[in-house]
């Protein structure tokens, strides 16, 4: 993660070390969003983990394994280490998981309670999927909650436009920054700004 992207907001582009690292970070972190990058690097990560663990069972079920006079297959000690594990990886992983998801439909602008749809047999699950596939939406800014009260930001990433600034207040409403130059700029303008001190506000009375 580079020292422009706080750990608040979402990470666009972000390589898979840093995903993981953010996955653990935000253990319990339901607010902000994700990138599609953050949450499909997780996603890959966390499947080899648990193929690796299925290949623990796979493997230490049969070493040791037994057929007792009946013709009864008994799998060896390693299968229990191996459940073990994948219990033990699935309660690790559920909070983290279920937060992923809700800052993932945030990035794309959606309630996280559309996370229930789960509980619709296949085609919940199915829906969430689309949902995760679905590009940016800077209005998803709505669900950020700034660290320390900061009230705007952009990213000092290359291509980011606009020109990376301080933090603070800005003086003028900015453009969203490309999803894939940098962060977008997260507040408005405490005061609207005053015309140009040369317009004459009666130039087009009749």
């Amino acid at each position: 993660m580079t020292p422009s992207t706080p750990l608040w907001a979402p990470y666009y582009a972000a390589p898979l070390i840093q995903s993981v690292r953010r996955f653990w970070r935000k253990y319990a972190r339901f607010d902000g969003r994700a990138s599609r990058s953050e949450y499909w690097w997780w996603a890959l990560a966390n499947a080899v983990v648990v193929g690796a663990i299925y290949l623990v069972m796979l493997l230490g079920g049969l070493a040791g394994s037994t057929t007792d006079a009946e013709g009864r297959y008994r799998a060896g000690p390693g299968l229990a280490v191996g459940v073990a594990l994948l219990v033990l990886w699935g309660l690790a992983t559920l909070v983290p998981s279920i937060a992923l998801h809700a800052r993932r439909l945030h990035d794309v602008d959606l309630s996280a309670w559309l996370l229930l749809l789960v509980l619709v047999p296949s085609l919940g699950a199915l829906a969430i999927f689309v949902m995760t596939l679905l590009p940016p939406n800077p209005r998803g800014a709505r669900f950020d909650r700034p660290d320390d009260e900061i009230p705007g930001y952009v990213a000092d990433a290359t291509g980011a436009q606009p020109t990376p600034r301080e933090f603070g207040w800005p003086d003028y409403p900015l453009p969203y920054a490309s999803p894939a130059g940098g962060q977008p700029l997260y507040a408005e303008p405490r005061n609207p700004p005053a015309p140009p001190a040369d317009t004459d506000p009666d130039a087009d009375a009749p």
